[in-house]
């Protein structure tokens, strides 16, 4: 299934707010705080190998021992083939730095694994020699904020690596997002510059293994 007959299929999701467009609506019905086993880890990265920034993102994940999967024009093909497979023998937290319909397909496909989101973020600059980043995660968001404010990396690089260690995430028990990121509690920062191949909006994302009661 491509990406385009995969869109148009969650059509009635869309109108549902299960698949949300910019403003990042998660409509669906409440979750209960995830059941793990252990501290839960990124074990797999999704980028759009088009961008720099996407693949910056994803190579700084790499190193620390996430699997790559390059989104390829079909991020739906992706989720019903290999990384399927490769969460079946490699379950834990998938991580990507997409576009919006991307952001999309991940987190409907997700919920079919049981997979949540427990962060997302929307990076602007539609309007801007520079990036407003939107953040949303369950907790404080200080530790992320200051990770895209740090001039020793690049924002996406930063991203990558705080959400790799923040510890909201490296936790037993996390609570999928309740509110749209949109909401008055999401916290914005911006940063200059941008890369030439910016495409002005991508999206951040992190799905983690929930166990619904």
């Amino acid at each position: 299934m491509n990406r385009r007959k995969f869109l148009r299929h969650t059509g009635t999701a869309m109108a549902a707010g299960v698949i949300a467009p910019a403003a990042f609506s998660l409509d669906t019905a409440p979750i209960e705080p995830a059941k793990t086993a252990g501290a839960p880890r990124i074990t797999a990265v999704l980028f759009d190998e088009r961008y720099s920034d996407s693949r910056v993102f994803a190579d700084a994940l790499v190193a620390l021992g996430a699997q790559p999967f390059a989104v390829n024009g079909n991020s739906a093909e992706l989720w019903y083939g290999a990384l399927r497979d490769y969460t079946k023998s490699q379950p834990g937290q998938i991580v990507g730095l997409t576009t919006e319909s991307d952001r999309g397909v991940s987190l409907a496909c997700g919920m079919e694994l049981r997979l949540r989101p427990i962060y997302e973020g929307a990076h602007d600059a539609r309007r801007s020699s520079s990036i407003a980043h939107r953040i949303h995660a369950p907790v404080d968001q200080d530790e992320i904020a200051a990770a895209l404010r740090d001039s020793h990396h690049s924002w996406s690089e930063s991203l990558a690596l705080v959400l790799h260690r923040a510890k909201c995430f490296a936790t037993s028990r996390i609570t999928s997002l309740p509110m749209p990121i949109a909401a008055a509690n999401a916290s914005a920062i911006a940063t200059p510059p941008l890369s030439r191949d910016f495409p002005g909006y991508l999206t951040s994302w992190l799905l983690a293994p929930v166990e619904l009661t």
